[in-house]
């Protein structure tokens, strides 16, 4: 949303339905050195920090993990020792892989930023992100709406949400979406022992768990659906399994999530076996996951053309070829055969108005 009025050096981001602005100095101002907060977190040099998304997400980082010294210089703040945020979704893909920061088909713009937090944090890492902007700048504004308040009390911990701005983007509105101790859309995805090796994966649930959280992704669609998909040209996402019902068709990621899959694929061709022993250990705990992981990799692994058609090398397609390949001979076999939904079907996808 872009802002919906101005006067002498403010915005208003958004406007409730009894006439309430949210309203932010503008243009947007920074109280912080972003190089200087990278180079604290220890972040790799490839990261395009230009970005407001990657540029809210290091500042957020920086003062989740260093809130002793925010206690000191800001008495206001009723937070009691660090809090240990991990990204997830298609932020945390822009820290943990190169090729997604470069120029070219992996690299797609962000809208939204997603973390997973412990769950005795959560409430206090609401709170930091609701004060952001007095304590780094306006260009890190974070608001909590009527809708969003209502939001978060009716999942009681569970899950938060709260708004910010993408300058970047024409000044329109992104979510930061707060989930606990685990990922559950699809399917359920524990990411608590992720918490320990925060720096090691720069601050990310780690390039296994992502890729899993990518590749949970499924839903059926009917054949008047089927046919929207062919009119849009997404025919790419239709899953291969003959097993489901008929008169449905499965489909898959969406195209930014394939090439989110693709990019860390690509970027740690080199240590593969690793990461598909670590894949086969979790897969063997959830059937049912398995099997949906399954699906979409092997529908990425059969859309090689469709990627070349996207502007990949024959390099970064080989490379993404051998991890393929080396996760999909590690897994576990799918022994189940469902003809009806194994997938959790209610989640909350949220959708700025």
């Amino acid at each position: 949303m872009n802002g919906t009025g101005k006067d002498a050096g403010k915005i208003s981001v958004y406007e409730e339905t009894d006439g309430s602005r949210y309203v932010v100095e503008y243009p947007p101002t920074s109280k912080v050195d972003l190089d200087q907060l990278a180079s604290e977190l220890a972040l790799p040099a490839y990261i395009d920090m230009k970005s407001a998304m990657v540029a809210n997400a290091i500042v957020t980082l920086w003062a989740s993990y260093n809130i002793d010294i925010l206690l000191k210089k800001y008495e206001g703040l009723k937070i009691k020792g660090a809090l240990t945020p991990l990204l997830m979704g298609g932020i945390a893909v822009k820290f943990l892989s190169k090729s997604s920061n470069e120029p070219g088909p992996m690299n797609r713009l962000v809208k939204d930023i997603d973390y997973v937090v412990k769950r005795a944090h959560g409430g206090s890492f609401l709170l930091l992100l609701d004060n952001l902007s007095k304590i780094a700048g306006s260009k890190f504004y974070h608001f909590l709406t009527s809708s969003d308040k209502r939001f978060n009390a009716l999942r009681a911990g569970d899950r938060y949400r709260i708004r910010t701005v993408n300058w970047t983007e024409h000044n329109k509105l992104g979510w930061v979406d707060v989930l606990v101790d685990k990922v559950e859309m699809r399917h359920k995805i524990d990411v608590r022992d992720e918490f320990a090796r925060a720096r090691e994966n720069v601050y990310t649930i780690g390039v296994e768990k992502l890729l899993i959280t990518k590749c949970q992704m499924i839903e059926e669609i009917d054949k008047h659906q089927f046919s929207l998909l062919q009119e849009s040209g997404q025919e790419f996402r239709v899953l291969n399994y003959p097993y489901y019902k008929e008169g449905k068709y499965l489909i898959g990621m969406e195209e930014k999530d394939m090439m989110d899959v693709a990019a860390l694929l690509c970027d740690y061709s080199e240590k593969s076996d690793a990461i598909a022993r670590k894949i086969s250990s979790l897969m063997s705990r959830d059937e049912k996951l398995l099997l949906t992981f399954r699906l979409n990799l092997e529908n990425l692994a059969n859309r090689m053309d469709w990627l070349k058609v996207k502007g990949l090398s024959e390099v970064q397609l080989s490379r993404i070829d051998e991890s393929l390949s080396m996760i999909a001979r590690m897994l576990p076999s799918s022994r189940k055969r469902w003809d009806k939904p194994w997938w959790n079907k209610d989640i909350d996808t949220p959708v700025v108005n």
